[in-house]
């Protein structure tokens, strides 16, 4: 087995352009080749490589994988959040887009399954437990919320 060096960027990096030209020089450096992980793209770096056909390669990339991602964002863009709300009745969990969207569906089907008095119904509290987002097509999970996975 071979070892080689990958270099991971983040976001307080500065962008891969800048950091493309020292990739370039630690693969002359190693005689060998050096990757790269950008934004969900990993990338070869060879002693001979340039930036402008790095970049072009890292943009394919890109491209591609927000083809394969864009299957699984939601179709309106907006987020998935898991909500608990919490009324006369008790506790419960929904998954939603916004606050009122969550109590509305929750009151819905309480009213639906005639449950609890209609008093006991209304809302008394609204908290967000987490998050599906999507960002340029992939989701993220950074955020201390942004867990929630959930398919269809």
């Amino acid at each position: 087995m071979k070892q080689r060096l990958l270099f991971e960027g983040e976001l307080s990096d500065p962008g891969l352009d800048e950091v493309l030209p020292k990739l370039i020089s630690k693969a002359i450096e190693t005689e060998q080749d050096v990757f790269v992980r950008w934004n969900s793209a990993t990338i070869s770096v060879s002693p001979t490589s340039t930036v402008e056909e790095l970049m072009a390669e890292y943009d394919e990339q890109l491209h591609v994988n927000a083809m394969y991602n864009r299957l699984k964002a939601p179709e309106d863009g907006r987020d998935k959040i898991l909500y608990r709300i919490t009324n006369g009745l008790g506790t419960f969990y929904v998954v939603s887009r916004t606050f009122d969207e969550a109590a509305e569906l929750l009151q819905k089907r309480l009213n639906h399954s005639d449950y609890g008095y209609t008093s006991s119904r209304e809302v008394k509290s609204i908290e967000v437990i987490a998050i599906e987002h999507f960002f340029n097509d992939k989701q993220a999970f950074s955020g201390d919320n942004d867990k929630l996975v959930v398919e269809g």
